[in-house]
């Protein structure tokens, strides 16, 4: 597997869902200004000990990996075996900090995985003829919730002193799908345009539940039977899945600039999601996808605009701004 395919591969993979991770992260508590350098290290760590042993770390840190030290066979107790390595990742002693801190209570794999099954549930209650606009509200709120709860989780709480390190972890955290999925909710939480909103979180929340029951469960009679074959094909199908993620981002925007020619048009919110659908498609873990999706779009449009030439010109314009960065607030 190519290094890219390794990344993207560290990347999508469920932490927030895998119990040995949750166990092993118990092990520290780590804060300060740096505090998303030091997560990603314990987690590239963990991921090349226990998930892929060809992966290097420094993919994911940016930084060349020390020499890897001879040792006898892997130790089966993680909290031993990380207290008798001298790294820079060993857990701290624990003591009073200003900096974001993530609490072994609040960081509870179970507590994220029923927000992921009561927000699934909803987004599939969304698509049935009889869910109302409340219903669609009380999704949009818990996804806010959920989306926040695992940003925190990985990146901490924003610190608001000093301004270089607010603006170090907005650089980190602005970019990750947890963060532009809980703005995309909030913008629709007074009135959500059409039901495709909820298929991204939703498809997310799908996999986050299944991933948590092949870590609980895995080994068990019931789960060898009904779970292990679902869990296979959606981790086989992962690419497709966030292809669909994609499609259903951009045709929420195409649908918002057709309901423009309705009384329900509404220029602003159309405008923010336009300008974060741009972000989406600059993002690291979305570019891929949204330039799929924007070429399967391309190839669909093209008969259309060779029989009406004359839109391509402010087509253009529109792909120009589309496709040039937006500028950080920060």
């Amino acid at each position: 597997m190519a290094s890219d395919d390794k990344l993207q591969a560290f990347r999508n993979f469920d932490f927030d869902g895998n119990e040995q991770w949750q166990q092993h992260f118990k092990n520290f508590d780590i804060s300060g200004a740096q505090y998303a350098e030091k997560l990603m290290r314990i987690k590239a760590k963990w991921y090349k000990r226990d998930i892929d042993p060809d992966f290097d770390i420094s993919l994911a840190t940016g930084t060349p990996a020390p020499a890897a030290k001879p040792s006898p066979a892997k130790p089966t107790d993680t909290s031993t075996s990380e207290k008798s390595e001298p790294t820079s990742d060993t857990p701290p002693k624990r003591e009073a900090s200003s900096g974001p801190r993530v609490s072994a209570a609040f960081a509870t794999p179970s507590a994220l995985f029923g927000a992921h099954f009561v927000l699934l549930i909803l987004g599939a209650l969304s698509f049935l003829p009889f869910s109302t606009r409340m219903m669609h509200r009380y999704f949009l709120q818990l996804a806010i919730i959920t989306h926040g709860f695992k940003i925190y989780r990985q990146f901490g709480g924003p610190p608001f002193r000093p301004f270089s390190a607010l603006k170090e972890w907005a650089a980190r955290a602005l970019p990750s799908t947890d963060f532009q999925y809980a703005c995309m909710s909030l913008v629709f939480l007074p009135r959500m345009p059409t039901r495709l909103v909820v298929v991204p979180s939703s498809v997310l929340a799908a996999y986050h539940v299944v991933s948590f029951l092949a870590a609980k469960y895995r080994g068990s009679a019931l789960w060898e039977k009904y779970g292990r074959g679902i869990h296979a094909k959606m981790v086989a199908n992962q690419r497709g899945a966030l292809g669909v993620n994609a499609m259903s981002e951009i045709c929420v925007g195409l649908f918002m600039i057709v309901q423009m020619l309705s009384p329900a048009r509404n220029v602003l919110v159309a405008f923010i999601y336009w300008q974060w659908l741009r972000t989406r498609f600059f993002s690291p873990d979305a570019a891929q996808y949204h330039r799929q999706a924007w070429q399967k779009i391309g190839e669909k449009a093209n008969p259309f605009l060779n029989a009406v030439p004359f839109l391509r010109m402010p087509l253009g314009y529109a792909q120009r701004w589309f496709a040039s960065p937006p500028r950080s607030g920060f």
